[in-house]
């Protein structure tokens, strides 16, 4: 084969990731993963915690250090090339990989004397459910500290962010083991002063954002409010109560975060919502004593307030 020959056949070719002029920086290969998880730039920044620009700027500086082609820009939606595909299942591999180391080093560590278990879970639950009954399991586990985190990341959990979490909603992720340790009861709330010169006909509702509830109930609460406006959208359910104590509208709450608010009186426009509370843990950890006393405790709460 001639000199042209063999130009012509590496012109054709796939373009390659070269092992001696990569510079490849990690953190840009996270982003990326992250990015072809779910083929969306807002879809990736909701799950890093970032804006989607950034997520772009890092898919194209890891473009740049491995010199090849990641993402097709040249439709509406950007889509993974065939290296792109090829190159976030290896990165899915080596993420993969070093959660694992870990959670290896975390299952070490809970052997200490002194031993520190977090625990996920929304605030409501934290302060209606787990506060109360934290002083007797500090009586029981005196070398355990709890660590209480506010937010709703299951990949918290593989990611080795916390031990433990508390959702509404069955988690799904591999390697997470869930647990029903409960149910929630929702109805709607509305403020004395709010609720005085409207109709039902007339009711504005505070609405959560689409992630913090599952598909069935949505469909749920769109069904019940019907073409009434949703004038507020809000994350957390501690921000629903407050807008709904200051007349903004009608919110679909828990009724363990209101029993002790004087300002809110439920309305009968549907029966209650049941909604499942779940407990999850990583494999790796669930053997763990310590976690397992923190399982038990989390799941006690729950018995002892329902």
């Amino acid at each position: 084969m001639n000199i042209a020959s063999r130009n012509r056949i590496a012109s054709n070719a796939e373009p390659a990731i070269s092992c001696q002029t990569a510079h490849l920086n990690w953190e840009d290969l996270r982003y990326f993963v992250a990015f072809s998880q779910v083929n969306s730039l807002s879809g990736a920044a909701r799950v890093l915690g970032v804006e989607h620009a950034t997520v772009s700027r890092r898919i194209a500086a890891l473009e740049k250090s491995l010199s090849v082609k990641l993402v097709d820009r040249r439709k509406r939606l950007y889509e993974l090339t065939t290296v792109g595909r090829k190159l976030a299942d290896l990165g899915k591999q080596i993420e993969t990989q070093t959660e694992a180391i870990e959670r290896l080093a975390v299952a070490a560590a809970q052997t200490q004397q002194v031993v520190e278990v977090t625990v996920s879970a929304p605030p409501s639950v934290t302060s209606e459910k787990l506060i109360p009954n934290l002083g007797r399991f500090r009586s029981t586990h005196p070398n355990i500290v709890l660590r209480l985190l506010g937010d709703s990341q299951y990949s918290s959990l593989s990611k080795c962010q916390t031990h433990l979490c508390i959702r509404f909603a069955k988690p799904r992720q591999i390697g997470i083991v869930a647990r029903r340790i409960g149910s929630a009861s929702f109805s709607f709330y509305g403020a004395k002063t709010y609720l005085q010169d409207r109709s039902p006909e007339q009711y504005e509702f505070i609405g959560y954002e689409a992630e913090a509830m599952t598909l069935p109930q949505n469909d749920w609460l769109k069904k019940i409010v019907g073409d009434r406006p949703c004038v507020l959208k809000a994350k957390t359910v501690e921000l629903q109560v407050r807008a709904a104590e200051a007349g903004v509208g009608i919110a679909l709450l828990p009724s363990f975060a209101v029993q002790h608010s004087s300002q809110l009186c439920r309305l009968e426009l549907a029966d209650p919502l049941m909604v499942d509370v779940w407990l999850g843990v990583h494999e790796d950890f669930r053997a763990i004593p310590s976690i397992q006393a923190a399982m038990n405790y989390v799941e006690a709460c729950f018995y002892d307030n329902d």
